[in-house]
């Protein structure tokens, strides 16, 4: 494959006659952490659900790993290495942690399964029904069951949201820890400075447009970067 591992070209969709993406380009090269904010209802969860398969979109075109994914199923899209996270979602409530992770992984035990549970500080919580954990916990968890899948891409949307300051620690140290298991990363945040020190790259949106794009460095004094702070 020559090219970026995921690229975008004007992608563009229109949710109940609001435009929620409006001609988005964007390109992640294999290897890269590349992170998207904006304030809310700038789009950014509309576009993963573009990518990902959850939405249609009508303009442009969504490129995995040199392949369009026009209409493909959201299952495809994840079987093929490109795997994604929910804002608020940890697997199925009614089963534990372990086993919603064993499932993810399609067996009970094997490389990554402990490792990646003992970085999320899920350890304590691995028997525990995911229905009975803290929101926090929750969200560990849904970063946990794409991590055991050994994507080739993830899309975090929010990672860091309802976690204290140990937590968000935690979930950092594990994306690193996935990305230099050569997994690439593109993730929503609205804990920009975290954010800021963790990717190579940072994608502003705002009402549903491309507004801004740069490394950190490039955009420390960008307007659009504090308008991500002073409007999230």
């Amino acid at each position: 494959m020559s090219g970026p591992l995921l690229e975008l070209h004007e992608v563009t969709c229109t949710i109940g006659g609001v435009r929620a993406v409006d001609g988005v380009d964007l390109a992640v090269d294999e290897g890269q952490i590349v992170g998207i904010a904006g304030p809310n209802g700038a789009g950014k969860t509309s576009l993963f659900n573009a990518i990902t398969g959850f939405i249609p979109y009508q303009v442009g075109d969504v490129r995995w790993a040199g392949r369009s994914v026009r209409g493909w199923k959201p299952h495809r899209i994840a079987n093929s290495g490109l795997m994604r996270t929910f804002q608020n979602a940890g697997g199925f409530a009614e089963m534990t942690v372990r086993q919603n992770l064993a499932v993810s992984a399609r067996r009970w035990d094997g490389p990554g399964i402990e490792e990646i549970a003992d970085a999320l500080m899920l350890a304590e919580h691995m028997d525990r029904k995911v229905d009975d954990c803290s929101l926090a916990t929750r969200k560990l968890v849904g970063l946990a069951i794409a991590a055991v899948r050994r994507p080739r891409m993830i899309l975090l949307d929010e990672p860091l949201a309802g976690l204290d300051d140990l937590e968000r620690d935690a979930a950092v140290n594990t994306i690193r820890l996935v990305h230099r298991g050569g997994v690439t990363v593109l993730l929503i945040e609205h804990v920009v400075d975290r954010m800021l020190a963790l990717v190579d790259r940072l994608v502003i949106l705002d009402l549903g447009a491309k507004v801004a794009e740069g490394t950190p460095a490039e955009l420390a004094d960008d307007p659009a970067l504090r308008d991500v702070y002073l409007k999230a």
